[in-house]
């Protein structure tokens, strides 16, 4: 009787694990797709991005001259077609930087990546038309930072590996000293 019961809880576990594999993360990217942002769906691979509608908005940044160490900022992740899940974290290198809050009513929560607040990733797998992220900065001397993302269309058709271009940290202008005569010479 016990090897019976031991056989049904094992058939019983891989079938949640099977089940798990199979449609992959309904309610947010594991902690094993931070590291690459490419969702581990079964056997499906990534479109290709060359061919992505997907784009994660960064205007707010470039409008601002470059991030400013500490600021809040609005991202916006759209597309031409809706999507059922993503997942954003900020760099610089290879290394999490900035950290991230979730605003409410929005289909996203916190990741389970290292660090904390360093990305976010869907909470739901319902269809969304855009989805508006809200980072905070990193502290002053981080460098350039570029946003990695992966936009989940379905189970087995996924955009990874996508990147922002390059955000630069807000340099305050240089100080004129007052011993400085900026008047052009004269003759």
């Amino acid at each position: 009787m016990t090897l019976s019961l031991k056989k049904i809880a094992q058939t019983i576990f891989l079938a949640v694990l099977v089940a798990t594999v199979v449609h992959g993360s309904p309610n947010g990217a594991p902690r094993g797709a931070c590291r690459s942002i490419y969702p581990h769906h079964g056997d499906a691979v990534s479109q290709d991005i060359e061919d992505s509608t997907y784009e994660l908005d960064v205007s707010q940044l470039e409008n601002d001259g470059g991030y400013r160490p500490g600021k809040k900022y609005n991202l916006v992740l759209s597309g031409s077609e809706p999507f059922r899940g993503l997942l954003v974290q900020g760099r610089h290198g290879n290394t999490p930087v900035g950290k991230f809050t979730v605003l409410p009513r929005t289909p996203i929560k916190l990741s389970a990546c290292t660090p904390p607040e360093s990305a976010v990733t869907h909470s739901n797998s319902a269809v969304k038309n855009n989805v508006q992220l809200q980072w905070t900065a990193p502290s002053k001397g981080t460098g350039d930072v570029i946003f990695h993302y992966a936009v989940v269309v379905e189970f087995d058709i996924f955009y990874a590996t996508m990147k922002t271009k390059i955000i630069k940290e807000w340099q305050e202008p240089a100080k004129q000293s007052p011993d400085q005569d900026t008047r052009p010479a004269t003759r």
